[in-house]
């Protein structure tokens, strides 16, 4: 009886090291920039985040009004607090007009990274 019952530990156990090797190997891919004046300017780098973090982009309007984005990888817990307070849709950062911040946790698809359309 004893047997039977530990003949799926073994599968089972396999099973959840393939998964979790899987799940740690595929990274999210985020763009990543500091104060770029665009976007297409944000694409040319990107950055791999770990397993506690999501994608996030920023727009902002500076003291100069110029526009300037911040993108990249930032804390899922983080992320959380955004999303409860409204993605901070509009707010004041360092003297700057904060227009938009967002997180995502979705794979890279044909379009690029998911935080390439956030603040769109």
């Amino acid at each position: 009886m004893v047997l039977m019952a530990r003949s799926w530990v073994i599968p089972v156990v396999t099973f959840l090291v393939l998964s979790e090797i899987r799940v740690s190997s595929a990274a999210l891919e985020c763009m990543s920039c500091r104060n770029s004046p665009s976007i297409a300017e944000c694409r040319r780098t990107t950055i791999k985040c770990t397993d506690d973090q999501e994608c996030f982009l920023e727009k902002l309007t500076t003291t100069q009004l110029a526009i300037a984005y911040t993108a990249g990888c930032r804390n899922k817990s983080v992320c959380n607090i955004m999303a409860a307070l409204g993605s901070l849709r509009a707010g004041r950062k360092r003297s700057n007009l904060l227009n938009c911040a967002y997180c995502c946790g979705t794979e890279m698809d044909d379009s690029g990274p998911c935080n390439v359309h956030l603040c769109s």
